[in-house]
């Protein structure tokens, strides 16, 4: 078909746009990370961009990746759902329904799950907050039936308030946080069974043991690349921070120091998920956007963002970190020095 000198412009125009918005988008990346830390904030910032990849969720959260598949999965709690976003054709649909009330308990709440892993058997690690438990179930049988098996759902015969997230060492040990997110009442929940906030060790035995019971809203939890330290966020409007425990003999924790303290405007978002990259720095969603620590937990960049963020992963490559917010799905494009 040919084309008028008027379409030409208009498509010259929107390509000369489109062009232009990318250009920006990638630049203002550059813009919005400042380095503390030159000398070991090993990424490049040329090229660095974010990219939103989708919206309209209610409250995104707890995203994993499956490489096998190219796809990631990520919790929207209040519809009860687990979403699958295809990085080959870039669609999102529902994953699973179900995925965190399933009237496990009667009566229950209604909230959906939160954090999602994948364990060495391949199989789906949901922490689901209606059903108050850590269940699972094979990723096959994951769009039919849900067949869920209870991997923890009580310390010391008292139910958990709503396991939130967790990360599983090399040693198929798993660590977990239980604040009450997931309870109507939160901390003051009438149907709160245990008088604590828990950060939690359940061994690959079967075998629960409580590692901290003074902090009021244990959140994001990841142990670091080298296996010495478990760094924990707490999610506390009036006392925002990151945590890190050295793993001792059997994975206990000991020797809790402060990584970072924040004021209190919870306006801006909360400590939450974390992602650790294969070169030992860990990407920390929170207030203003991500903040990047070391190993040893020493801030070296923070990167801003214009939303609330909630989690994040990176793929197997690690060319991308995806982000979950409340309502969107995002993507950092970054690549190692």
């Amino acid at each position: 078909m040919k084309k008028t000198y008027k379409q030409i412009t208009i498509l010259s125009l929107l390509y000369v746009c489109t062009l232009s918005h990318l250009m920006a988008t990638q630049q203002g990346a550059a813009q919005r990370i400042t380095v503390f830390d030159k000398q070991n904030f090993t990424f490049k910032l040329e090229g660095m961009f974010i990219e939103t990849l989708n919206k309209g969720f209610k409250w995104a959260e707890g995203p994993v990746w499956i490489d096998e598949k190219q796809i990631l999965l990520f919790s929207d709690i209040p519809n009860n759902q687990i979403i699958q976003y295809n990085a080959k054709t870039k669609a999102t649909s529902i994953f699973l329904q179900n995925s965190g009330y399933t009237k496990f308990l009667s009566p229950s709440y209604k909230g959906g799950s939160n954090g999602l892993l994948i364990n060495n058997k391949n199989e789906l690690i949901v922490f689901q907050h209606g059903d108050r438990r850590i269940a699972k179930l094979s990723l096959n049988d994951a769009r039919s039936a849900a067949k869920y098996t209870t991997v923890a759902d009580k310390y010391n015969g008292k139910r958990f308030n709503s396991p939130n997230d967790g990360f599983f060492a090399q040693t198929g040990d798993l660590y977990f946080t239980d604040p009450p997110y997931g309870l109507p009442g939160k901390i003051k929940d009438a149907r709160k069974e245990i008088d604590f906030q828990g950060i939690y060790l359940l061994k690959a035995d079967g075998k629960i043991t409580l590692q901290d019971d003074s902090v009021n809203y244990p959140n994001g939890i990841i142990v670091s690349k080298d296996q010495s330290a478990v760094f924990v966020s707490v999610s506390d409007p009036q006392r925002p921070r990151w945590l890190r425990y050295e793993i001792g003999e059997n994975g206990i924790l000991s020797n809790k120091q402060l990584v970072l303290a924040l004021s209190a405007d919870a306006t801006k978002g909360l400590p939450d998920g974390m992602a650790v990259h294969s070169n030992g720095q860990i990407f920390a969603t929170g207030p203003d956007g991500l903040r990047v620590f070391s190993s040893k937990g020493k801030l070296l960049a923070l990167i801003r963002f214009d939303e609330k963020l909630t989690n994040c992963v990176f793929n197997s490559n690690e060319s991308i970190l995806y982000i979950t917010s409340p309502t969107s799905l995002l993507a950092l494009h970054l690549k190692a020095l």
